[in-house]
């Protein structure tokens, strides 16, 4: 597929309303800020390597492969300070791997000062360990079988057969899952789409509801999207980011899926998206027999199918609730997109589409336990060689309750989205007063309080439980946005 790309032309005079190529510049150009920071790749492969080449391999108890780094850091669809999802290869091992799991926990708590790990935060699922480093990065450490292409045969026979086989067997496809990306890049387009559309989807609070595999399914979706546009002579991040929205608002009957296709001429793997009329053929032969998925997922009223994991249904175990939420979510910003092209100015437009959706967060009280004070900093000069956003942890024992926990991501979350949205929303004339105005609007709408009424205490430290950092940069000085927030006691 080849689409003519034009750099943009300004004009003086004020259209009736906004060329779609302007816009499409400064989505373009606002895709590209929420790239991570340089420093965060040599960050991430210095001590991703340190942690398991110098340390698991070393100390663990069972045999490490390769490992692989996988999610939208390997993609390159990440979006500002992602998670580090890191596949190690276990040699010899089959799952489940709750003791590989608890190995390499031992393992990490024993080295914490010399891998730059922060002490004790340590989270464990069935199939993953999570801890961070001191700089901030999230990790999430993944064992996958050591398989060589016949051992993938069998393994996906046992996928079929078994729905926990599938699950605990779900990272070994983590090559294929990052060279789909990467076949659809259609030189970065895609990229700035997905970024656009995660960005946007990491704002919306879900009511405490479980999303689990959300990023990736907004990722899929952004593939379809941008496969429908490049049928265009011109392909537009703007059609192709409301066509995200679209789908999104029609979630609960979409059905997606891609069919690898084999060239024995082209070693890099290929997928194509299956047509629609495909996907709604209910007879014996189902016409899609490269999906290898089960039935019973082609059967769903609505479904979204991993390319490299045929028995993942990333629709599978979304409540009703996130359907309806993420279907509004979807719709109000198809309104800002509509409003966007209408409007005559230029200045604040990406700040207008992609700020937060103010909301009460005091009506989330099943879900959340919102702080009784705060301190909010936002106009601090920072180290301008500290680019990561951060949380700060005064009271390890607060995070136990699952709704503060829960508060203090939304609130980050919030705020990343409100300061980056200004600061790069409107790059040319932002100011650190703009910053703080966007940033009290949002607690003040947040938490329903009166910034005048918050702590008068005049240092972020350990008198809170928690404290969220987030840095920007105006005119190449550096700044960080502090929120501290304590809860009562009893």
């Amino acid at each position: 597929m080849s689409n003519q790309r034009y750099s943009r032309k300004r004009t003086h005079a004020q259209p009736a309303q906004r060329d779609l190529k302007d816009v499409d510049y400064d989505l373009r150009k606002f895709g590209e800020s929420l790239k991570a920071p340089e420093q965060y790749e040599e960050d991430a492969r210095r001590l991703i390597n340190k942690v398991v080449l110098q340390t698991l391999r070393k100390e663990s108890k069972y045999s490490i492969g390769r490992h692989d780094f996988g999610g939208s850091y390997a993609k390159k669809t990440d979006v500002i300070n992602p998670d580090l999802d890191t596949v190690a290869r276990v040699r010899n091992c089959r799952p489940p791997f709750n003791k590989v799991l608890d190995d390499w926990e031992r393992v990490l708590r024993a080295n914490e000062k010399c891998l730059k790990i922060k002490p004790g935060i340590y989270k464990k699922s069935e199939r993953s360990l999570n801890f961070f480093f001191t700089n901030g990065i999230s990790v999430d450490l993944l064992p996958a079988v050591d398989a060589n292409e016949n051992d993938l045969v069998k393994i996906s026979k046992e996928m079929g057969r078994n729905k926990k086989t599938a699950y605990y067997n779900g990272a070994v496809f983590v090559e294929d899952q990052v060279e789909f990306l990467k076949s659809k890049s259609y030189s970065g387009f895609t990229n700035t789409v997905v970024r656009l559309s995660k960005f946007c989807f990491k704002s919306w609070y879900l009511g405490g509801e479980k999303c689990p595999g959300g990023s990736a399914m907004i990722e899929l979706i952004a593939v379809a999207a941008v496969e429908k546009e490049f049928t265009r002579n011109y392909a537009s991040e703007f059609r192709a980011l409301k066509e995200v929205m679209v789908m999104l608002s029609n979630l609960d009957t979409l059905k997606l899926a891609f069919s690898r296709v084999d060239d024995d001429d082209d070693d890099e793997p290929e997928w194509e998206l299956v047509k629609q009329s495909k996907l709604q053929c209910r007879n014996e032969n189902w016409l899609i027999p490269d999906i290898v998925g089960k039935r019973e997922i082609l059967e769903r009223d609505c479904f979204i199918i991993d390319p490299a994991n045929p028995f993942q249904d990333y629709l599978e175990e979304k409540s009703r609730k996130v359907f309806v939420k993420i279907k509004n979510f979807a719709n109000n910003i198809i309104d800002r997109l509509d409003l966007l092209l209408r409007e005559k100015e230029e200045e604040g437009c990406m700040q207008k589409l992609f700020k937060p959706m103010l909301k009460d967060l005091t009506k989330e009280n099943q879900s959340l336990f919102l702080p009784t004070d705060f301190l909010l900093t936002c106009d601090k000069r920072y180290n301008p060689n500290s680019v990561y956003n951060e949380v700060k942890i005064w009271n390890d024992s607060i995070m136990e309750d699952e709704k503060i926990s829960r508060a203090v991501k939304v609130l980050k979350k919030n705020l990343i989205t409100v300061v980056h949205s200004t600061v790069e929303g409107n790059p040319d004339t932002v100011t650190v007063d703009d910053v703080q105005e966007a940033v009290e609007d949002l607690i003040e709408n947040n938490l329903q309080t009166d910034i005048e009424d918050a702590s008068r205490r005049d240092k972020h430290s350990d008198n809170y439980d928690v404290t969220i950092k987030v840095p920007y940069f105006i005119d190449d000085k550096s700044y960080a946005v502090f929120l501290s927030l304590l809860w009562d006691s009893d």
